[in-house]
C-alpha cells in the first residue's frame, strides 16, 4: 500500500511534463505576428517576414520568450537612433498564448506607439531573471500608409466601330464577335511599399458587388482585363445594366485605391430576319437551310426592326450601325447578292451600340439549286510559288522572314463556259480555265522583303467576258518580319542552367492579330 502512495506523485509529475510539452517554454525567442487596424478598417494579424505594415495608429506585436524571461522591445530609425522602447513584466505560466495560427508559446504582446511612415529596426531583446541577455533579434519594419496611385481607364479594340470603356460587352449569344478587346486601367504606380495586387470588380443596380483577381503589369504600370472577363456573365448577371465597373489596386503594406466609373453592358443580341427572294414568284420568304433556289445570282435580305436601333428607341442597347439600304414602316432592310456555290469568305456585318458584331457569312447559307440553274465557278485547289526558296505551297496562311510570290495556280470544277481567275490586288494578274478543263496558272508579283506586316492575297472567280458571277474565291495570306527583337540584358545561372533576359520587340502589336508578330523564344 506505501509503495502504491509513493508513486501516484510520480505519474502526475509525469502528466504534467507530457502537457507542458506542447507548449513552447523552452522555445526559441522570436517575434510571432503583429496585430493592428489597417487603414481599411480592418483587424489584420501577419507575420514580421511582410515587413510592410499600414496601421492606422498603436500597432501590438506578440513575442515568444519562454518562461521567466523578460522581453524588451525597442523601435529604431534607418540610421540606428532609438525612438522608442519599453520592457515588459516576467513572463509566466500565466502569460500561455495561442497564436492567430494556433501555436501555444509562452510570451507577452506589446504595443508600439503610432509612428509616421517610414523604415524602421524592431529590435528584441530577451533577458532571464538575473537580467542577463539570453537572445537578440532585429527585425526589418516599414509603415506605409499611403495607398497607390491611378490613372485612367481605356479600352483596346479588335476592330470595328462601336463599343468603348463607356459601353462594350462579350461576344453575345447569336453573334460572333465584340468590338472591345480589352478595358485597361492605366497609371499605376505606388512610390512606397510597391505595387501587390489587383482585382477586378462590378457592383449592380442593387450595389451587390462581385470581383475576381487582376494581373499587373508592373513594365506599363497598368491593368488589362478581358473583355469576356470584363463583362462576364458571373460578375455582371443581368445582359442589359449598367453598373459600376473598376479595380481595386493594393500595395505590399495592404493599402487600397479605387479606379473605376460607370459603364454600361449590353450582351443581347437584337432579333434579324433572313429572307430570300423566289425568282418565280418575286415574294420573299424566310430562310430555311438546304431550300430550293431557282436564279443565280439568289437575292437574299436581312431585316431589322426599327425599334431595336438606338436611334429610334433612344437608349444605349441595340443596333447602332447604319447598314441598311431600305426600310418600310417596320425593318431597316440591307439586301445583297449570292452567288452559289460560295467559296470566298464573303460576309456582311450589323453591330450594337456596346460593339456586339453579327455576321452573316455566305458560307453559312446552305441551299439546294434547281436542276436548270447556272453554277458559278468554284475552286477546288489553289497553290502559289516561291521563286526565293523555288517551292509550290499548298497552305493558306505562311509566316516569313521575307519571301517573293511570283506565280498562283488555281484548280476548279471544270464549266460549260470559260473561268476567269485573278488578283483582286491586280486585275492584270489573271488566268484563264478553257470550257471543260479545271486548271490555270498565273503570273503574280508579291514582294514581301523589308520591314513587317501581313497581306491577303484575295482571288476572284468568275465568267470570262461577264462580271455576273465576280466573287471572292478564297485567299492566301502572308505575314513577314524582317525585325529581329533587341535583347536588352540577359544573364547566365549555370548553377541553375537557365538564362534569364528582357527584350524589346517594336513589332509586337496589342491587337486582334497579336500572334503575328508576337515575341517567341
Amino acid at each position: 500500500m506505501g509503495n502504491l502512495i509513493r508513486r501516484q506523485p510520480m505519474k502526475i509529475k509525469l502528466a504534467l511534463l507530457i502537457a507542458f510539452a506542447g507548449f513552447s517554454a523552452g522555445a526559441s525567442a522570436e517575434i510571432a505576428e503583429f496585430s493592428f487596424k489597417d487603414t481599411l478598417n480592418v483587424k489584420k494579424t501577419v507575420s514580421p517576414a511582410s515587413v510592410w505594415i499600414n496601421p492606422v495608429t498603436s500597432f501590438d506585436v506578440a513575442v515568444i520568450s519562454g518562461l521567466d524571461r523578460y522581453i524588451t522591445l525597442s523601435l529604431l530609425k534607418s540610421d540606428g537612433s532609438l525612438i522608442w522602447s519599453t520592457k515588459s513584466s516576467l513572463v509566466t505560466v500565466d502569460d500561455r498564448t495561442t497564436s492567430s495560427t494556433g501555436f501555444d508559446y509562452y510570451g507577452k504582446t506589446l504595443t508600439v506607439p503610432a509612428m509616421g511612415e517610414d523604415s524602421f529596426t524592431l529590435r528584441e531583446v530577451i533577458t532571464d531573471l538575473q537580467g542577463k541577455e539570453v537572445s537578440r533579434q532585429d527585425y526589418p519594419l516599414a509603415i506605409d500608409r499611403t495607398p497607390p496611385a491611378t490613372g485612367t481607364i481605356s479600352y483596346t479594340r479588335n476592330g470595328w466601330n462601336f463599343g468603348s470603356e463607356a459601353i462594350f460587352t462579350s461576344v453575345p449569344a447569336g453573334m460572333q464577335y465584340a468590338s472591345v478587346q480589352a478595358l485597361v486601367f492605366n497609371g499605376l504606380s505606388d512610390k512606397g511599399s510597391g505595387l501587390a495586387n489587383a482585382e477586378y470588380f462590378i457592383t449592380d443596380a442593387a450595389g451587390v458587388e462581385r470581383k475576381k483577381p487582376a494581373e499587373i503589369n508592373t513594365v506599363e504600370g497598368s491593368v488589362t482585363v478581358q473583355v469576356a472577363d470584363a463583362s462576364s456573365n458571373a460578375l455582371a448577371p443581368e445582359n442589359r445594366s449598367e453598373y459600376k465597373v473598376g479595380i481595386y489596386l493594393y500595395d505590399k503594406a495592404g493599402n487600397r485605391i479605387e479606379l473605376s466609373r460607370r459603364s454600361v453592358i449590353d450582351r443581347v443580341k437584337p432579333d434579324d430576319i433572313i429572307q430570300v427572294q423566289d425568282a418565280t414568284t418575286g415574294s420573299w420568304v424566310t430562310y430555311q437551310s438546304g431550300m430550293t433556289v431557282f436564279q443565280n445570282p439568289i437575292s437574299v435580305r436581312v431585316l431589322r426592326k426599327k425599334s431595336d436601333f438606338t436611334a429610334v428607341n433612344g437608349s444605349k442597347y441595340g443596333w447602332a450601325d447604319s447598314n441598311f439600304q431600305t426600310s418600310d414602316s417596320t425593318y431597316n432592310i440591307y439586301t445583297f447578292k449570292y452567288i452559289y456555290p460560295n467559296v470566298g469568305d464573303t460576309y456582311h456585318e450589323f453591330q450594337t451600340l456596346a460593339g456586339g458584331v453579327r455576321r452573316i457569312h455566305h458560307n453559312s447559307l446552305n441551299f439546294t439549286p434547281a436542276p436548270a440553274m447556272e453554277i458559278a465557278p468554284k475552286i477546288v485547289a489553289k497553290e502559289m510559288y516561291r521563286s526565293d526558296t523555288s517551292e509550290w505551297l499548298t497552305q493558306a496562311s505562311i509566316s516569313v522572314k521575307t519571301a517573293t510570290i511570283s506565280r498562283i495556280k488555281v484548280t476548279a470544277e471544270p464549266r460549260p463556259y470559260v473561268q476567269k481567275f485573278r488578283t483582286v490586288k491586280n486585275a492584270a494578274w489573271f488566268c484563264t480555265i478553257p470550257i471543260g478543263q479545271s486548271s490555270c496558272e498565273m503570273t503574280v508579283n508579291f514582294n514581301y522583303t523589308s520591314d513587317k506586316g501581313f497581306e491577303y492575297l484575295h482571288l476572284y472567280s468568275g465568267k470570262d467576258g461577264d462580271s455576273i458571277f465576280d466573287a471572292l474565291a478564297g485567299n492566301f495570306t502572308v505575314i513577314w518580319d524582317n525585325n529581329p527583337p533587341v535583347v536588352n540584358v540577359a544573364q547566365v545561372n549555370k548553377a541553375s542552367k537557365t538564362i534569364t533576359m528582357t527584350a524589346t520587340d517594336n513589332d509586337r502589336v496589342n491587337a486582334w492579330n497579336i500572334s503575328y508578330w508576337d515575341t517567341k523564344v
